[in-house]
């Protein structure tokens, strides 16, 4: 029996038995949480899978290996203010409202998908699909996911999630296409423009504002309201003026997560 898998022992006892019996036979893990019950008298019954999103990205809830889901464990609880290790290195705590949530992690093979939940197949990403290929950002934040351009259809599959969020992700196929989206007027310009300039064009304080009001002035990665926002572009076009970029490809975010997460190299004002 490994390190790791004693020290889980030690904080579950409990279930000692049982992780080393699943630890001798190769079984997969997967990250899992539960409410109140401290980590000593925790059963199976009260865990529940946990979709586990790191900055922006959504990744695997289950793994082939221990070492594996441990560490993702522990990356995404460093997103959690005021989190805290129970006991031994494996077990994670935090608190919100009145509740104390535990994160761990336990062989996959015990946890049946719960009433109401389905596992996410790549058949039903596909169902979503619209006819140009893509999903809307609206979608995707379905499964917590904030940032569309990363590989986020990879990492749900096989990640369990409600049959309610499934329907709703199906049902928007195509929404995002029958939207009439009136792009404000520009000024024509009829000569080059260094990079620069083109951000201090009124043609762009349209396009950004437009962006602004379309996004409700809220960051559209962090929801964050009270902190200068900037108009992101997830791609440019050659060619073509910043401002003539498809709207698709402009997103409002807060300055914090513009620089952390977008340009994270960068300090940008824009």
């Amino acid at each position: 029996m490994t390190g790791q898998t004693k020290n889980l022992c030690r904080s579950m006892p409990q279930l000692a038995k049982w992780f080393e019996d699943c630890d001798a036979m190769g079984y997969d893990w997967v990250i899992v949480y539960w409410k109140n019950t401290p980590p000593s008298q925790v059963t199976i019954s009260e865990m529940e899978p946990r979709h586990v999103v790191i900055g922006t990205t959504a990744v695997p809830n289950m793994f082939t290996s221990r070492t594996s889901a441990l560490r993702r464990s522990e990356e995404s609880s460093r997103s959690i203010k005021q989190r805290t290790e129970i006991g031994h290195w494996g077990v994670w705590k935090w608190n919100k409202g009145d509740s104390s949530y535990f994160q761990s992690v336990v062989p996959a093979d015990a946890l049946k998908i719960p009433e109401g939940m389905v596992k996410i197949t790549a058949e039903m990403l596909e169902q979503g699909k619209s006819e140009k290929g893509d999903y809307s950002q609206e979608q995707v934040s379905l499964f917590g996911v904030k940032d569309a351009t990363s590989d986020w259809t990879s990492s749900l599959i096989g990640q369990i999630a409600s049959i309610e969020v499934v329907e709703q992700f199906v049902a928007l196929k195509d929404k995002h296409l029958e939207r009439k989206i009136v792009i404000p007027d520009f000024i024509i310009v009829e000569f080059a423009l260094p990079w620069a300039e083109q951000y201090q064009h009124p043609n762009w304080q349209r396009m950004r504002l437009f962006i602004l009001e379309r996004d409700g002035f809220q960051c559209t990665m962090c929801g964050e309201y009270h902190r200068l926002l900037h108009v992101h572009h997830l791609r440019y076009e050659r060619r073509k003026f910043i401002w003539e970029v498809d709207p698709t490809y402009l997103q409002t975010v807060c300055a914090k997560c513009h620089s952390d997460v977008c340009h994270p190299l960068k300090n940008l004002s824009y």
